[in-house]
């Protein structure tokens, strides 16, 4: 029996609920990207040019530079909550309708191959869109630019902390690069604020479109406290 043609009580679960987990996602980004904006403030005030800049960039960098335990475990949090929203979206758009080119585990799956999850993850995202906004005829619905916005300025915020990554390896960043590496946080910063902006409106809207399509499929009722659009 397809997820969709259950019995209310089978979906009235948070692991079901787009909007719940749609919740969880956007908060997550935005802490993530307020530990971003607070490394960078670390690190700025300890370029100041005096014998003492040394020590406090290295103490700035060991707490909350692109390879700290801390940073890592806020950008792991966020990652693993974006990961179930997607998730649990192609889950229920299987409910919905058919066509999908990638499982839910493969739309997962897809953002750890190299090379392919430059593009993959975005068809599989593509694809829930176009058919939790038209379970009847999907084909028919072009994927909106704000999604190709977003695609495109999570590339730009992963190229940004690929290079932050390889500027602090080993625990610490040349003093010939400093500069440089300040400013490629200042760039992660701006592409993930706008990336975190338009996430923001992307989930939320495509959460509650699925909610409905849901309830108005299998009439299920998500509970009371949901996110509501």
């Amino acid at each position: 029996m397809a997820r969709a043609d259950r019995p209310r009580e089978s979906l009235n679960r948070p692991a079901d609920n787009p909007v719940w987990w749609g919740r969880c996602a956007i908060a997550m980004v935005w802490l993530a990207l307020f530990f971003r904006c607070g490394g960078a403030a670390l690190i700025a005030l300890a370029l100041d040019g005096s014998a003492a800049s040394a020590a406090r960039l290295d103490h700035a960098l060991q707490l909350a530079g692109p390879r700290s335990p801390l940073s890592g475990f806020v950008h792991a949090a966020a990652a693993l909550a974006l990961l179930r929203w997607i998730y649990v979206t192609n889950r229920n758009a299987h409910a919905l309708g058919s066509g999908l080119r990638l499982t839910p585990a493969g739309s997962v799956a897809w953002f750890f191959v190299p090379v392919a999850s430059w593009f993959k993850p975005y068809q599989g995202l593509a694809d829930v869109w176009r058919i939790t906004m038209l379970p009847e005829a999907p084909a028919g619905v072009a994927a909106p630019r704000q999604l190709r916005w977003l695609w495109g300025l999570w590339l730009g915020y992963r190229c940004c902390e690929t290079i932050a990554l390889h500027m602090h390896r080993g625990g610490w960043v040349p003093p010939f690069v400093i500069g440089a590496f300040f400013e490629i946080n200042v760039l992660a910063i701006v592409t993930g604020a706008l990336f975190s902006l338009l996430a923001t409106r992307v989930i939320a809207r495509l959460s509650a479109r699925q909610r409905e399509a849901l309830a108005a499929r299998s009439d299920a009722v998500f509970p009371s406290n949901d996110f509501t659009a």
